[in-house]
């Protein structure tokens, strides 16, 4: 009695704090953080840990079979159970994909079958390849899977297609610096067991390998490669990744048009792409059976419609290419369906946390995704936007025409504006850059995506079966022109695409923490949740954006500075090579501004910092002594240095951090520190002083 009498105590104390409904977003919340947790640790033996989970799992429910205590299915003990359960499934995931053996680069000649195609047609295509037989070097596994890169694939090359080639091959890349993604643990996941770039021409040999998986990659690939073919450049390309989620087709100055306008969203297969698609079948067969209303009466035809909407969301997904972002859409289109059929509630939050805990159950490496924290963050705001205006809605059922007109002008804006505010850090977080002006275009944006032009993609895609896809098409072409033009008015204004510094993790933690309180809590702790968000903003706006970022790669050395004119400056130890745009992207987020290289200097290069001091860079030992000479306030040598400077003047030996990429900050006492992912905030001594300093 005494143990009931205690759990109801604790019950209602919940009660009074957070609201029952949204008890699912907590267990969402402990989910992420026990996975997020787990890979922070980086606890080698996930075996151990894996089975100690699963006994206390077992144990827990052994007790609750004997006892059937209330405390053991209580609020504490459910989110405490589901952050068990997030740490098995994150070290069952780590069981399932050994890491990596490929220790080191290496050539070789090889073949094996495409699985995939990514990239961009005027970049470089990305392929990922099964190899014919195992490699000691690359995995004990046979067909290991690699991923390559080239510039000289032909179109002709699909999906399921035997290929040799020659390639340059090197272990998947760990964090570049700090709080970066980590590739390796991707590649891990997805069973990648190198990356690298293919040396001269592939040869494509034998016949195609014929499973379903290769035949819905063939047919996405073919869709794609006909609406690409069929409209004029670059209209074809955004067809392709409105329809199927391809944006190989796309040009880098054309999605860099929808990323600044805060458009390049509707290029992902998401909610808009699945509601359309699930919800018009569903009317569509509803339509038709209302043409015979015998037939109709007799048959449930709206469970059947329904029935077929998930199975057409469902192949969709396939046919898509199954990212994070498609998957999301299509769990919450199955809920709100089973909701409506059922008399539910179809958009709630609780739906919403249910699905982002069978995503990270199903793949937790999920939670480190672009795709997934932006998704998710959209959703989220929008869904509690939604339950709180509903009954506000609901009053205005049988307003005129014009009021139904500005009612959905105002929640299209609203819509924009919070799903803009929403996923802005992590925007930040991943990309370095925000879109001030996102708002203005999705207005336009969203409605003409989901009322013309998807409408007419899948009138386009049934005239392809039909043969009647000529007549619709141009419709199509038509407002993707439309929405081209959108993108690039945005994209032109000031700001757009605007430089800021990533948050870092700490502060999304923070930020979620409060924003948790605020939709989940009930309003006395509202004041808990806006204080967290205070500081986390405040946490945000004191991070210190490096002054420069400092790669190794093998024997060359890049040091990037920011300089006083808003733009970063790339240096090299070796002149003819340039800073390669996987690292110029990472250097512009770090450094909140654009990279560009620097003009040729000699006998050594004079950089002027934000705050105008004389930074000196030296890349060859003999200049040393004229870099001296020229009095900066700092010398950063990209060479050994042997001897201070005879004028008392700060030279700092750079090649000490030889193997790390670092961020690297000069504070006012002209002190250098580095960061990266091995130690923080580290001093960096003058020649000759020792380390430590």
């Amino acid at each position: 009695m005494a143990l009931k009498s205690a759990s109801k105590r604790k019950m209602h104390l919940f009660d009074g704090l957070i609201k029952p409904e949204k008890r699912a977003l907590f267990y969402a919340a402990c989910l992420i953080m026990a996975i997020a947790l787990y890979h922070q640790s980086e606890i080698a033996n996930a075996g151990f840990v894996f089975i100690t989970a699963i006994t206390i799992l077992g144990l827990w429910l052994i007790s609750y079979l004997v006892t059937h205590a209330a405390l053991l299915i209580g609020f504490p003990a459910r989110c405490l159970l589901t952050a068990i359960i997030g740490i098995a499934a994150a070290c069952l995931q780590i069981m399932l994909h050994p890491p990596q053996s490929l220790d080191r680069g290496i050539t070789l000649t090889t073949s094996g079958i495409v699985t995939a195609i990514d990239g961009a047609i005027d970049r470089r295509i990305r392929l990922w390849v099964a190899l014919d037989t195992s490699y000691a070097p690359l995995s004990a596994q046979p067909y290991p899977l690699i991923r390559i890169s080239t510039d000289r694939v032909s179109s002709q090359v699909t999906i399921g297609d035997h290929i040799a080639f020659k390639a340059r091959l090197y272990p998947s890349p760990s964090p570049i610096l700090p709080q970066n993604p980590n590739y390796a643990l991707q590649a891990q996941i997805h069973n990648v067991t190198a990356s690298g770039f293919v040396i001269g021409d592939l040869t494509r040999i034998g016949d195609q390998r014929d499973r379903l998986a290769d035949r819905l990659g063939r047919f996405r690939h073919d869709f794609a490669q006909q609406l690409d073919h069929e409209m004029a450049l670059p209209t074809g390309g955004i067809a392709a990744a409105l329809m199927v989620g391809d944006r190989r087709f796309i040009s880098e100055p054309t999605y860099e048009k929808f990323r600044k306008s805060g458009l390049a969203h509707l290029l992902a297969i998401s909610g808009l792409h699945m509601g359309l698609l699930c919800f018009g079948v569903i009317a569509a067969l509803r339509a038709m059976a209302s043409l015979a209303p015998s037939f109709s009466m007799r048959v449930p035809i709206h469970k059947y419609a329904a029935f077929a909407g998930v199975l057409t969301g469902l192949g969709y997904v396939f046919i898509s290419g199954a990212s994070i972002s498609a998957v999301r859409a299509f769990i919450m289109a199955v809920f709100v369906i089973s909701a409506i059929l059922l008399d539910r509630l179809a958009l709630t939050l609780r739906n919403v946390a249910l699905t982002a805990i069978f995503v990270l159950i199903v793949n937790p490496a999920a939670l480190y995704t672009a795709g997934f924290q932006l998704s998710f963050a959209a959703t989220t705001a929008l869904v509690a936007w939604y339950e709180i205006s509903a009954t506000r809605h609901h009053r205005h059922r049988h307003q005129g025409p014009r009021n139904r007109l500005v009612t959905y002008i105002g929640g299209v804006i609203v819509a924009s504006l919070i799903a803009a505010t929403a996923t802005a850090p992590f925007t930040a977080q991943h990309f370095g850059a925000v879109t001030p002006w996102g708002v203005m275009a999705n207005i336009v944006g969203i409605p003409l995506t989901g009322l013309w032009i998807m409408p007419s993609g899948i009138l386009t895609a049934i005239g392809y079966v039909t043969g009647l896809e000529a007549y619709v098409i141009g419709v199509m072409q038509q407002g993707i022109e439309v929405l081209i033009g959108l993108a690039g008015f945005i994209s032109s204004l000031p700001l757009a695409g605007w430089r800021i510094s990533p948050p870092g993790n700490v502060v999304l933690a923070v930020l979620s923490s409060g924003c948790l309180v605020l939709i989940g809590c009930h309003r006395r702790v509202y004041p808990l949740g806006v204080l967290l968000i205070c500081f986390a903003g405040l946490m945000w706006w004191q991070t210190a954006i490096p002054h420069g970022v400092l790669f190794a790669k093998g024997q060359t050395r890049f040091l990037i500075l920011a300089g006083q004119d808003g733009i970063a400056y790339s240096h090299s130890t070796q002149n003819h090579r340039r800073l390669s745009s996987f690292f110029t992207d990472i250097a512009e987020r770090q450094l909140a501004r654009p990279v560009h290289p620097a003009p040729p200097c000699k006998p050594f290069c004079t950089h002027y910092a934000p705050d105008g001091r004389k930074v000196t860079i030296v890349d060859r030992t003999f200049n040393l002594t004229k870099a001296c000479n020229s009095a900066p306030d700092i010398i950063l040598s990209l060479v050994p240095v042997k001897y201070p400077c005879r004028n008392k003047g700060k030279i700092y030996d750079l090649t000490l951090l030889y193997g790390y990429n670092s961020l690297i900050y000069i504070d006012n006492t002209e002190s250098v520190y580095i960061s990266n992912n091995s130690v923080s905030n580290q001093r960096v001594c003058p020649v000759p002083q020792q380390h430590p300093c």
